[in-house]
């Protein structure tokens, strides 16, 4: 179903020229990141199999963490993600980075399996600054701004964004403010 929902869009943005090179970049990797749910490691090697498809390379392909990092990479300004229907999420916004929106939908596993792989740590752009109500915010800040924020607390669980926190630190994530 989700593939022929890609599909139509994908048909529709040629037809009307309405979606960017890059918008169909950014509904390609949300479209993995989407169909990879769950706080589990098996979630976030979904979510690597499925940017591996996207760049058209077999799933087994020696070394294939590099070409996931470049392409996450390379593609950080671009890799936005709107709120969807089809999955229960707490947004802070409707359209988030992907990694932000990865935790607003409690897709915690894309994080745990970059950390306990171990070739993404100090990789991968967990730095992108955002600017949020005229102030600069990465992951990290995202992290610590819900951690903050007794309301939006009460949508997640405590444990698991403090855990998140750690994590995202471990892969080489900073505050804005830690940046140089």
């Amino acid at each position: 179903m989700k593939k022929r929902l890609l599909m139509l869009l994908v048909i529709l943005g040629s037809a009307y020229n309405s979606f960017s090179q890059d918008s169909m970049i950014a509904l390609e990797v949300c479209s993995c990141l989407y169909g990879s749910p769950g706080i589990d490691f098996e979630a976030g090697r979904n979510f690597e199999k499925c940017i591996l498809r996207q760049l058209e390379l077999d799933v087994n392909i020696p070394n294939k963490e590099a070409y996931v990092i470049r392409f996450l990479n390379e593609n950080v300004d671009e890799l936005i993600c709107e709120t969807t229907n089809d999955v229960d999420e707490v947004s802070v916004r409707d359209l988030e980075p992907m990694f932000k929106k990865a935790i607003g939908m409690g897709y915690y596993g894309v994080f745990k399996y970059m950390d306990e792989n171990g070739r993404y740590k100090n990789k991968i752009n967990l730095n992108h600054v955002e600017m949020v109500n005229g102030e600069k915010e990465t992951v990290l800040d995202y992290l610590y701004n819900i951690f903050e924020n007794e309301d939006l607390l009460e949508e997640y669980d405590a444990d698991k964004i403090a855990s998140l926190i750690f994590i995202v630190r471990r892969l080489g994530g900073k505050r804005a403010n830690e940046l140089k």
